[in-house]
């Protein structure tokens, strides 16, 4: 079956959330530990997270949660139309494509490789209501324990949900004094009830 363009899947004008998820080459562990290699490359997610925080804004979006794994990641994502509303349509496919040409880039430098590195573009599935979101980022936040790379969500390393477990342990002076914002600070003195994880 045909794959529909993003662009009869997602209205411009309207605010949408998405699950997105791509796949490194031949379903090669380039993110993690390579049996074939010997080699750790665990690094490469820290890249991943690091240019998420690096391009959250740049991209128009809100970042809700994200898992890195050995050979794929995971992002759920909210546009933010008022951010887009001046960009072309050229503008916003080309800040989407930043991240994963970064890190091909990057990590063929690294190994002295030239070629793809992730599978192919990412994919997108739009996530239509609540349960959906809900569902979603249950599946992102336990797939490092499905995948059997952690026990506990306190240990799956690149993950948001890592990241909020860690917000709801530091203390509120923490928050104040290092200049968060408001959102992160909101989610440590509530709790972390919000599901929201911006970055």
């Amino acid at each position: 079956m045909v794959r529909l363009a993003r662009a009869e899947v997602y209205d411009s004008a309207e605010i949408a959330i998405a699950h997105v998820y791509n796949r490194t080459v031949r379903r090669c562990f380039l993110m993690g530990d390579d049996s074939v290699s010997g080699k750790n490359f665990d690094h490469r997610k820290v890249w991943i997270e690091e240019y998420l925080q690096q391009f959250a804004a740049a991209f128009g979006i809100d970042l809700l949660g994200f898992a890195i794994l050995s050979n794929h990641f995971h992002l759920i994502l909210r546009n933010r139309r008022d951010v887009v509303a001046t960009w072309d349509e050229r503008e916003v496919a080309r800040r989407w494509l930043m991240l994963c040409q970064r890190v091909a880039q990057r990590a063929n430098q690294e190994d002295d490789e030239s070629g793809r590195f992730f599978q192919d573009r990412y994919r997108a599935t739009r996530l239509v209501d609540e349960a959906s979101l809900l569902a979603c980022a249950a599946y992102v936040d336990l797939n490092p324990i499905r995948a059997a790379m952690c026990q506990t969500l306190e240990s799956s390393d690149h993950t948001s949900v890592q990241r909020r477990i860690e917000a709801i342990a530091m203390p509120r002076s923490f928050f104040l004094v290092h200049g968060y914002p408001k959102s992160q600070r909101h989610q440590a003195e509530c709790g972390g009830s919000d599901f929201l994880f911006l970055l």
